[in-house]
Order: C-alpha cells, then structure tokens, then sequence
C-alpha cells in the first residue's frame, strides 16, 4: 500500500519519463522506490491503483500508467490557453510477484506543486 504525490514546483517537461515522487505519504512495506518511481508487487493479485495528472495550459498532454514496459491506462489531455483541470484515473490490475508498475509522462508538460500530481495503489485480493 502506497500514497505519494509530487510537491516540488518544478514541472514536468520532458517525454517518455518516468515520474518520480518526491513526497511520500504512506509507504507500507516499502515497495514503492521513491527513487525510481516504480512500485514493485511483493506477492500475485489484484490490485487498485489510481494516479492523476494536471496539464499546462495550451499542451497536449499524455500520462500513462505503465505495467512492465507495457501501456495500461492512459490521461489525455488537450487544453486550450487559460485553462488546467486535474484529471484522476484508476485501474485494477492482476499481477504476479516482482511486476513492475509506475507512472509515465510519456508527452506534454505537467504543472507540479503541492502535491497536485499523485500516485496510489494497495493490494485488493491476494491470489492463491
């Protein structure tokens, strides 16, 4: 189980990178990197994760939630000048010992300040 979000005010601006945390609310077990951005699953099941992104103005924007190299969700965004708006989707994933799951900013820029951009996720059912 892990809560962390972004608080420093340095935007996101480059591509196909992966987005690094750097405030931690809850890190049980620590299987979330704060380091590499990348949870990491301890044992098989199903999981929720849910994770958000806020876009600059006038940007398209493409943040991704990625599973092993492998593309699952993705926030898109195209908004017109003088306008933002925090976008927040979740995802329930089955996954086995030792996948990989984090947050992409794969095009655009995102706005980051207090904690305005977030990354959660928490064991829903154990598999047998």
């Amino acid at each position: 189980m892990f809560d962390v979000e972004r608080t420093s005010q340095n935007h996101l601006r480059k591509s196909n990178v992966t987005i690094i945390y750097d405030k931690v609310n809850l890190n049980k077990d620590g299987d979330y990197n704060n380091y590499t951005g990348k949870f990491t699953t301890p044992l098989a099941g199903y999981y929720f994760f849910s994770f958000s992104s806020l876009p600059m103005r006038g940007v398209q924007t493409d943040v991704v939630l990625m599973k092993n190299n492998e593309r699952i969700s993705n926030i898109h965004s195209v908004l017109g000048g003088g306008t933002s708006q925090l976008a927040v989707k979740n995802a329930i994933l089955q996954l086995n010992p030792s996948d990989s799951v984090w947050v992409l900013l794969e095009k655009g820029t995102l706005w980051s300040r207090d904690g305005s951009i977030s990354f959660q996720g928490f064991l829903i059912c154990p598999l047998d």
